[in-house]
């Protein structure tokens, strides 16, 4: 099986993707086109948005609107500029990055119980995967290229999430019930649940065992985002 042939079989069939991928994991080609794929998505909606109201959204959701309107003009722009091409340009390192960390993770985790297992075939849970979260992004696409999308925040551009069907004003008082309820998605899940597959077939575990690894990290980073949000 091919590396494109994998990156749609993983969608319906992820056992039998990653039994193969675990003997020859061919990651070099789904990672540089996700990465690229990701890349594009971000810059086609930073450059379409509307970026002083999204900036200013965004501020204002953060509770930091008094201190923001004494910072000088010229600063305000130059912050704009930073979210919109840090927007753009993120996917280029932070995709190979979360990948490599998730790697690193299930490596280590592998080497604690005595599996002799390479850093790639550890790739190929988060690398294939991810064909998930890109269904996620080719239903962006289409909403963006048939929508006017130019206020509208990113994490609410897919309606999959619960908050996307809350009614729930965005400003400081919600924001961490906000990200709870995005956190919520339906491509989330579904990823998560086929690297809990991938980890089960990679490693050589447990189903259950799987799913911790994968659901307990996942739940901590929402728990702490929610906790920063409160507190911040």
């Amino acid at each position: 099986m091919k590396s494109f042939t994998r990156l749609i079989t993983v969608i319906y069939d992820p056992k039998s993707v990653f039994t193969e991928a675990r003997l020859a994991p061919l990651i070099a080609v789904p990672l540089i086109l996700f990465t690229l794929l990701t890349t594009a998505y971000s810059a086609y909606y930073y450059l379409k948005i509307d970026i002083d109201y999204i900036f200013d959204k965004q501020i204002q959701m953060s509770g930091k609107a008094d201190i923001m309107d004494k910072v000088p003009e010229e600063q305000r722009q130059i912050s704009k500029k930073m979210m919109q091409y840090g927007g753009i340009f993120s996917g280029l390192f932070l995709i190979p990055l979360w990948f490599c960390a998730i790697a690193l993770y299930l490596f280590v985790v592998a080497k604690i119980r005595g599996e002799e297992l390479t850093f790639s075939q550890c790739m190929t849970v988060p690398v294939y995967s991810y064909s998930i979260s890109f269904l996620s992004i080719l239903v962006g696409f289409l909403i963006m290229l048939t929508s006017d999308f130019s206020t509208t925040l990113m994490q609410d551009l897919v309606p999959s999430n619960v908050a996307y069907f809350v009614d729930l004003e965005a400003s400081p008082d919600n924001t961490s019930r906000l990200t709870l309820l995005h956190a919520l998605d339906v491509f989330t899940l579904w990823h998560l649940i086929v690297m809990s597959i991938g980890t089960m077939v990679v490693l050589k575990i447990k189903p259950l065992l799987a799913s911790l690894l994968i659901f307990v990290p996942w739940l901590l980073m929402i728990g702490i985002s929610v906790l920063v949000s409160t507190l911040f």
